[in-house]
C-alpha cells in the first residue's frame, strides 16, 4: 500500500496489477450468494472488471461517457463502478430508494447515454427516459476458462489501458445528485484526482492494517462509502465483506468478524438500544461480541454523533470515531483516529486538506479532494466555490486539542419572531437521545415559538434480530408501522414527558411549546428525508402545514386566556387525517 501512498497509482491499474501479480490469489470480497458466503480474490476481481469492461465498450461506452446506474449494493455494482472508472466514463448512481419521479428528473438532467439496472429496478425500464437500459447481467458476466471469457478479459484489459493512457485526472469520474434537503438536488462533479487524493489521504490518517477486514453496509449510490469502504480497500489490497441483508445483519457480522465498520450513527444507536433491551447494555464485551468479536475501529459519519452513543462504545472499549464530510468533498475533510478522538468532535482535517472557519464561523476547506463543481449550473458552482475554497453551509469550531466540532447547519438556522437565532438540528439531535423519540423535526421560522413533529419510537417495531443500516432508505427501512393507535394520549403523553425532561436546561427561547406526535414516520418516498435520514424540511412543513398551524393557534388561544401550561400536546391521529385531505 505505501508505493500507493508515494505515487498515487489510479485504481482501476492498481487493481489489475495486483490481480495479476501472485496477491491475486489472497482473499478480496466476501459476498452472501444463495445465503452463504463466498469469498472472491484479487485475480476474480480484476478478470470480472476487464469483462465487464468490454461489455461496455461493446455498447459504445467510452471516455466521458455518461452512465445512469440505479441498482442496490452487490458484486455487480462494484464490477460495474470499477469498469467504467477504468473506461474514464462518468458514472451517474442514483439512490435507489428515491420514488421514480425523482430518478426521472434527476435522468433528464444528466441525459446519459446508457442507464444500468440491478435485477430489483429492472421493471423501471420502461418508465426511465433514457435511449438504452440493460440489467447486471448483461454487463457484468462472472470470468470463467472459456476461450470466450479470456478474450473478453483481454479485450477489457486492452480497453481500460488505452483509456487510462488518454485520462486527465481533472477529467470528470462521477455525478453524484445531493440529497436536496435544501431545494432541488444538485448534481456534484468530482474527478479522477478528487476521488484518488481523498482515498490517498484517508489512507494516510489511519494506521496501515495489513489484515484489515472491512463490512461494508452502506450504499455506493454515496460517496461515503464508494470513497471510504470501496475505493479504500482497492487501494489497501486487504478483505471486505458486502453486507446487503438488512434482516441478517447481526448474523453476518458474526460469521465475517470485521476488523473495521464505517456506517451512520442511526446503525450504531440500533446495536445499543438492541443490547439495552436483551439487558446487555453494560455486560463488558456485548458489543464487541454482537459486532463478531474481532473490531478494532467503527468509524461513523453521514450525520452527527449523540455523545451518549459515543460514550456507550468507549465504555465498551470499541472505539467509535466521528468524522465529517460532504459530497462535495469526496466526501471526508475530517475524521477521528484512535490518536486524535475527542467526545462532541470530528477530528482534525485529512493529510492534503485544508480548512478554515470563516468570519462568521463556516467551515471552508480547499484542497485536491474539492469539487470541480455542479453539473450544468453555474451559478450554484460559483456560489458554493469562492476564491478557490468550498463553503460548506456548516458552522464549526475548533476544540481545545485543534480538533474542529460542528455547530450546526448554516442554511438550516432560522430567527424566531423575538429575533432569537435557532439552530433547529441541534436541538433534534439532543431531543434524539431519548429512547422513545424515533425522529423529530423542529418548527419555528418566523415564529413567536418552537413546536415540534415527533415520531415515537413506540410507533416502529424493529423486525426480528434486524439492525437497519438506514442509509439507503428512510428511517424505517426494515420496520413496519404499527396502528395509529400508537400515537394516541398514552404514548403522546410519554413524548411531552420526554422533551419535557430534555430540555430543562435549555435557552427560553430554545424550549418546544407544542408538539404534534405522528401517527407515521418521515420517509423517502414522501421526500421527507434523504436517503441518509436527513431531514427535508420544506416538504415535511408543506406536508403538516395544518397540524402545524393547529397547534400555534391552540398555543395563542391559550396566552390570550393566560392558560398555565408546559406543553401542548397535538392531536395527532385527527390532524394528520386532516392534513392528508389537504396535501
Amino acid at each position: 500500500m505505501r508505493d500507493w501512498l508515494a505515487n498515487q497509482e489510479p485504481l482501476v491499474p492498481r487493481l489489475l496489477r495486483r490481480g495479476a501479480a501472485s496477491t491475486g490469489e489472497q482473499p478480496a470480497l466476501w459476498t452472501r450468494d444463495d445465503g452463504s458466503w463466498r469469498v472472491r480474490n484479487w485475480r476474480t476481481v480484476a478478470d470480472d472488471v476487464c469483462g465487464a469492461a468490454a461489455r461496455l465498450a461493446e455498447l459504445g461506452v467510452a471516455p466521458s461517457t455518461r452512465v445512469a446506474h440505479i441498482a442496490d449494493n452487490s458484486y455487480a455494482w462494484i464490477v460495474t463502478d470499477l469498469a467504467l472508472l477504468g473506461l474514464g466514463a462518468i458514472h451517474v448512481p442514483m439512490h435507489t430508494a428515491l420514488p421514480t419521479a425523482h430518478v426521472q428528473r434527476q435522468l433528464r438532467h444528466c441525459e446519459p447515454f446508457l442507464a444500468i439496472l440491478g435485477a430489483r429496478q429492472a421493471r423501471l425500464a420502461a418508465e426511465l427516459p433514457v435511449a438504452r437500459s440493460v440489467g447486471h447481467a448483461d454487463i457484468v458476466v462472472p470470468s470463467g476458462l472459456s476461450a470466450r471469457d479470456v478474450a473478453a478479459i483481454s479485450a477489457g484489459e486492452a480497453r481500460i489501458g488505452e483509456a487510462q493512457q488518454m485520462l486527465d485526472p481533472n477529467d470528470a469520474a462521477t455525478i453524484l445528485y445531493t440529497s436536496g434537503t435544501l431545494g432541488e438536488p444538485k448534481g456534484v462533479v468530482l474527478s479522477h484526482a478528487n476521488l484518488r487524493a481523498n482515498t490517498h489521504s484517508i489512507l494516510q490518517a489511519f494506521v496501515e492494517r495489513e489484515t484489515e477486514r472491512r463490512f461494508c453496509l452502506l450504499p455506493f449510490s454515496h460517496i461515503y462509502a464508494r470513497t471510504c469502504d470501496l475505493y479504500v480497500w482497492v487501494a489497501n489490497g486487504t478483505e471486505m465483506a458486502l453486507g446487503t441483508r438488512p434482516e441478517s445483519l447481526v448474523e453476518d457480522l458474526k460469521a465475517i468478524g470485521p476488523t473495521f465498520i464505517n456506517a451512520v450513527p442511526l446503525f450504531y444507536d440500533r446495536l445499543r438500544r438492541q443490547l439495552q433491551a436483551a439487558g446487555a447494555e453494560r455486560r463488558p464485551g456485548a458489543l464487541r461480541a454482537v459486532l463478531g468479536g474481532r473490531i478494532e475501529l467503527c468509524v461513523c459519519g453521514g450525520a452527527a454523533t449523540p455523545d451518549p452513543l459515543y460514550d456507550f462504545f468507549h465504555e465498551q472499549g470499541v472505539p467509535l470515531l466521528p468524522g465529517y464530510g460532504l459530497t462535495e468533498a469526496s466526501p471526508v475533510v475530517a475524521a477521528s483516529t484512535p490518536r486524535a478522538c475527542e467526545r462532541g468532535a470530528v477530528g482534525r482535517p485529512l493529510p492534503g486538506v485544508e480548512v478554515r472557519l470563516a468570519d462568521d464561523g463556516e467551515i471552508l476547506t480547499r484542497g485536491p479532494h474539492v469539487m470541480r463543481g455542479y453539473f450544468r449550473d453555474d451559478t450554484a458552482t460559483a456560489e458554493t466555490l469562492r476564491d478557490g475554497w468550498l463553503h460548506t453551509g456548516d458552522w464549526g469550531a475548533w476544540t481545545a486539542s485543534g480538533l474542529l466540532r460542528i455547530v450546526g447547519r448554516k442554511k438550516e438556522c432560522f430567527a424566531l419572531a423575538t429575533g432569537k437565532n435557532v439552530s433547529p438540528a441541534a436541538l433534534e439531535l439532543r431531543l434524539l437521545e431519548d429512547p422513545r423519540i424515533a425522529q423529530v423535526a423542529v418548527v419555528g421560522d418566523g415564529r413567536e415559538c418552537l413546536v415540534a413533529l415527533v415520531v415515537p419510537r413506540s410507533l416502529l417495531e424493529p423486525a426480528p434480530d434486524s439492525v437497519s443500516t438506514a442509509s439507503d432508505s428512510a428511517a424505517t427501512s426494515t420496520m413496519a408501522a404499527r396502528s395509529p393507535e400508537a400515537a394516541t394520549s398514552p404514548v403522546a403523553a410519554s413524548i411531552a414527558e420526554a422533551v419535557g425532561e430534555r430540555q430543562r436546561e435549555w435557552a427560553p427561547h430554545e424550549r418546544i411549546r407544542g408538539l404534534v406526535v405522528l401517527d407515521r414516520p418521515f420517509t423517502v418516498e414522501a421526500g421527507e428525508c434523504t436517503p441518509k435520514s436527513t431531514l427535508c424540511r420544506a416538504t415535511i412543513e408543506h406536508h403538516y402545514q395544518h397540524a402545524i398551524e393547529g397547534l400555534f393557534a391552540a398555543l395563542r388561544a391559550a396566552a390570550r386566556q393566560e392558560t398555565p401550561l408546559s406543553m401542548m400536546v397535538g392531536d395527532a391521529v385527527a390532524w394528520n387525517e386532516a392534513t392528508r385531505e389537504h396535501q
